[in-house]
Formats: C-alpha cells, sequence, structure tokens
C-alpha cells in the first residue's frame, strides 16, 4: 500500500471514532435529559398527589392520627378486636400482604399522598416500611401503648442500609 492510502486509512478510522464518540456522547446527554424531564414530571405530579384529599376516589388521611380514624371507620368491630389481640410481631409481617397492601395502593404510598408525605417527614421512606410502620403504631394505639415512632423510624433505616449493604456485597441491585 502506498503512503496516501495508508493515510487516508488512518484519517478515516479517526473520522469514524470521532464520529461514535460524539453519537455516543450526544446520546448519553439525551439520555441524562430524558431522565431529567421523566424527574420533573415525576415531582410534579408528586407535589400535585400530596395536596389531595381524595385519589381514585379514596379518602387519603393527613396523619397518622386520621389513618387510624379511618381504620376505625372502615373495618369490621370484630375485625378490630382480632387485631387487636394479635401479637405485634404477627401484626407486622403477616398483615403485610392484606391490610398493609391495600394501604400501600389506595393510599398512594408509591406515587405519593398526603399521608406518604407526612410518614416521610417522619423519617420512614420506603413504601412497604410505611404500611408496616401504619400497622404495627395501629396496633398499638389500640393496645394503648407508646408508638415510638422516632425509634420505628430508626429501626426501618437500619434495616434499609443493611439491606442496601448486603446488595453492595452480592452485587445485586435491581436491574433497571
Amino acid at each position: 500500500m502506498s503512503t496516501l492510502s495508508l493515510a487516508f486509512i488512518e484519517r478515516m478510522k479517526k473520522i469514524l471514532t470521532l464520529s461514535i464518540l460524539t453519537f455516543l456522547v450526544g446520546a448519553s446527554t439525551a439520555q441524562v435529559k430524558i431522565e431529567t424531564e421523566q424527574d420533573k414530571e415525576y415531582y410534579d405530579l408528586y407535589n400535585k398527589r400530596i395536596t389531595k384529599s381524595h385519589l381514585n376516589e379514596v379518602y387519603i388521611p393527613v396523619d397518622v392520627d386520621d389513618a387510624f380514624s379511618q381504620l376505625l371507620k372502615l373495618s369490621e368491630p370484630a375485625g378490630i378486636a382480632k387485631f387487636k389481640r394479635a401479637p405485634e410481631e404477627v401484626v407486622a409481617q403477616k398483615l403485610k400482604g392484606g391490610l398493609g397492601r391495600w394501604m400501600l395502593i389506595n393510599w398512594g404510598f408509591i406515587e405519593g399522598s398526603r399521608l406518604s408525605h407526612h410518614i416521610k417527614s417522619l423519617g420512614i421512606g420506603h413504601p412497604d416500611d410505611m404500611a408496616q410502620f401504619l400497622l404495627v403504631s395501629f396496633h398499638r394505639h389500640l393496645n394503648e401503648k407508646p408508638l415510638n415512632i422516632a425509634d420505628q423510624a430508626k429501626q426501618f433505616q437500619l434495616l434499609r442500609s443493611l439491606e442496601y449493604q448486603s446488595q453492595v456485597e452480592r452485587d445485586t441491585f435491581p436491574k433497571q
């Protein structure tokens, strides 16, 4: 091959490499912009949801005490009595899939609601933890025991931190 041909090939390689890099940088910048727009959309919707008294035609309690009042209104007296008699550990674990799931969905813990926003302000941020927190707190309320909200929040934060550490060690983060 001639020197001209080699120079041409080298130049084409550089142009191709620059083109690919430009495309990749442009694509990654566009992706960040889209994610930022999605974040803005999410936060705009979240900020609207946390001001509403009703979501999907379901009343959303304002705070923990209002949630207790709603649970009393929505539940049969026999169910409340059974719930009250159950050990706290049973309430915390076994009802997560029933009543806890109902609260998570209907009271908007995932997408945000005024109740989830209030619970976040108490230091409990994960939707599953919010439901479990309300189950345990309602049980304590019915049994006239202290709610110990700050201690519960610390416990949830510790468990989430340990879960995160475990995922880091095993490299098992959820794939997006």
